[in-house]
């Protein structure tokens, strides 16, 4: 597909959709979501499919799902018509996406939040990805039932899930990864203001966190913040401006260039605020992930899966 065929194909809440969003709400023709890129407690980004067009209201700007994917995966325009053409992305007329994601609309449904433990799928998931131990004893990680209305038709699923700022929910199994009810960030500490806070590390997935702890590379007091997307990278470099003892930032992103780009961000941030910046990835260079490092490692000595 060129861009011409991207923006006709292609309808924005489609898109939207397969990376995990979905609409608050509907204004007239719009569509309200909260806003892929920042914590916001009122959906202030709408879209348009009957025009192919989004407007954030809190950055002032919007555009055509070329736009949108540039910006969400900070892509070139290059990278970003390869990634469309590269992935599988519903099509078909623009109306019909937009009805479709209005059956969807308040159709997620948290319906249980427990220990883990109880599900012995989700236990044996853990344990495949070497975190089980660490999952448990944070407390950070539940066992998260949901369900999804499609069509009037109700689809029942569960997964791991962590709470973000947004009171929304991070869900993963074996078979996906969604958002649920909000996107936004994760903090291990409680206070945003703690004036104590000298050093903090920044993960991109909770998982990578835990991975991290089971390699002692940091404890369990530490200052963590797990972004959940290095789409959110501008909102949390705004939300840093309010540490004012900050003093030092260990950044350990994904080795691909979603996580090259987050970096460079928050190390010029770091910079121009006097922070001392360290890039933790050199210690897993070979791999994309920590928890990818961690299964290697997991195998080399003979006891993961």
């Amino acid at each position: 597909m060129n861009i011409q065929q991207i923006k006709s194909q292609i309808s924005l809440s489609s898109y939207l959709k397969e990376q995990g969003y979905l609409p608050a709400r509907k204004v007239g023709i719009q569509l309200a979501y909260h806003s892929p890129f920042r914590k916001e407690e009122d959906p202030s980004f709408f879209v348009n499919d009957q025009k192919g067009v989004w407007y954030d209201h809190g950055e002032g700007k919007g555009g055509t799902v070329i736009d949108l994917a540039m910006q969400l995966h900070n892509l070139s325009l290059s990278e970003v018509i390869r990634h469309f053409n590269r992935g599988n992305f519903s099509k078909g007329r623009k109306e019909d996406a937009t009805d479709e994601i209005k059956k969807e609309i308040a159709a997620v449904e948290v319906l249980q939040v427990q220990a883990l433990g109880k599900n012995q799928a989700l236990t044996d998931y853990l344990e495949s990805r070497g975190i089980y131990q660490e999952a448990i004893k944070s407390g950070i990680l539940k066992e998260v039932y949901y369900k999804i209305n499609i069509n009037d038709a109700e689809k029942r699923y569960f997964g791991v899930g962590w709470q973000n700022e947004a009171s929304g929910w991070e869900v993963s199994s074996k078979y996906s990864k969604i958002c649920l009810l909000g996107k936004g960030i994760s903090k291990t500490f409680k206070s945003a203001l703690n004036p104590n806070i000298g050093k903090i590390a920044v993960f991109e997935s909770m998982f990578d966190y835990l991975s991290a702890l089971k390699l002692d590379w940091v404890k369990e007091h530490d200052h963590v913040i797990v972004l959940n997307s290095t789409a959110l990278v501008s909102a949390f470099r705004k939300e840093l401006g309010k540490y004012t003892s900050l003093r030092e930032i260990n950044c350990y992103f994904d080795n691909d260039k979603s996580g090259d780009i987050a970096t460079t961000m928050l190390e010029l941030f770091a910079s121009k605020n006097n922070i001392q910046f360290r890039d933790m990835r050199s210690s897993y260079k070979e791999v994309k992930d920590i928890n990818e490092h961690l299964s290697i490692r997991n195998y080399s000595v003979g006891y993961g899966r």
